[in-house]
């Protein structure tokens, strides 16, 4: 019927110029945020193919960009676009109930499904400082607008796991625009990051024109959708602790859906096993509370216990210390207390050695 051609033609283009070597599975990963209820999708694969590989020189290289000014108002609503962080910080000042736009995935809802009125909007796509990734020998930071698309490739090399779950937010037309600043900005407790950062103990930067202060995440999320931001303050960026010795990172998501689906429970784990003793361990967990938050009696159940299936069942008992979740369209409470649990004989299965497994079972 042609409704849905114009986004597949923008995807396709998408992926021309994105210089990818072109193969079935990187042309379902472009065209994954995109639906045809007319047709199969073989004749649309076999046109991507000839589309990517034609050598026609396309017009993109002439085109001028779209460089937004600094705002404009049209019936009473305001809309910023700051240059830079100071004139960012000035107009949080100045108009404190604005809000904030990156990707606007989920900001957009507020329009789109609830028709919500926005009186000020004060877009971040021009501050430089928003967009920029610092590594060093002991951290990753990442500027509250950097998006899901462009941190990836740190995390496959520094956090795997966390990586494997960024892959199922959405499709790649939603991880293009959607940023790590703005997933913990809504304050969701099924944000899919929260968890993770967390219990990797990732501090945020909030800056403000009065300057900058440092928080712990777990200390952001005060109560639902609420957080410890003052007034006129605003997500700077996101520090993450790289994983050290023998640490090492796991995360788990549980949704009804694999891909593209809203979590029903998140589990992330950061352990450090000595031989056979726990010898550190944070734990965080999403849809299993109000806020996004740590899992402090699971992790007093296996600290400095020895790695063993008991001690990973224990831990999972005591998740009914740690939360007490809500039943909604997702999920019942037992169920995801439950999965919270059972989410940690996987955790043990994960880390545990095939030939070590085989031994203790055999046992």
């Amino acid at each position: 019927c042609g409704f849905c051609t114009p986004g597949f033609i923008m995807a396709l283009f998408a992926l021309r110029q994105g210089n990818e070597k072109i193969t079935d599975g990187t042309i379902h990963d472009a065209l994954a945020g995109n639906l045809c209820r007319c047709t199969g999708y073989r004749p649309i694969v076999q046109a991507a193919h000839q589309a990517c590989q034609d050598a026609t020189k396309d017009l993109y290289g002439e085109l001028s960009p779209l460089i937004p000014g600094e705002g404009y108002e049209h019936n009473h609503q305001k809309f910023f676009a700051p240059q830079n962080l100071s004139q960012l910080a000035e107009m949080r000042t100045d108009y404190p109930k604005a809000m904030i736009l990156a990707g606007g995935t989920d900001l957009g809802l507020l329009f789109s499904k609830d028709r919500d009125p926005l009186e000020a909007i004060i877009y971040t796509s021009s501050v430089a400082e928003l967009g920029e990734i610092e590594e060093t020998k002991d951290y990753l930071e990442i500027g509250a607008a950097v998006t899901y698309t462009r941190i990836l490739p740190y995390f496959e090399r520094l956090y795997p796991s966390f990586a494997t779950l960024i892959t199922r937010i959405g499709s790649r037309q939603i991880r293009n625009v959607g940023t790590i600043g703005g997933n913990i900005g809504t304050a969701s407790p099924i944000g899919d990051t929260l968890p993770c950062l967390i219990a990797l103990d990732a501090m945020l930067t909030l800056y403000s024109k009065t300057g900058s202060r440092e928080l712990p995440l777990e200390d952001f999320f005060i109560a639902y959708r609420k957080t410890d931001l003052k007034p006129g303050e605003f997500i700077k960026s996101i520090r993450i602790p790289k994983l050290k010795n023998k640490q090492k990172f796991r995360a788990y998501k549980i949704s009804k859906r694999y891909d593209q689906d809203i979590s029903s429970v998140i589990g992330a784990y950061r352990i450090e096993i000595d031989g056979l003793r726990v010898k550190d361990i944070r734990i965080a967990f999403g849809g299993m509370a109000e806020i996004p938050k740590r899992a402090v009696a699971c992790e007093g159940a296996i600290l400095d216990k020895e790695w063993v299936e008991d001690t990973a069942l224990k831990a999972g008992l005591a998740v009914t210390t740690d939360f007490k979740p809500l039943s909604d369209h997702r999920a019942s409470k037992d169920y995801r207390l439950c999965v919270a649990a059972n989410l940690f004989i996987r955790l043990y299965r994960d880390l545990t050695d095939a030939e070590d497994l085989m031994e203790v079972v055999a046992a």
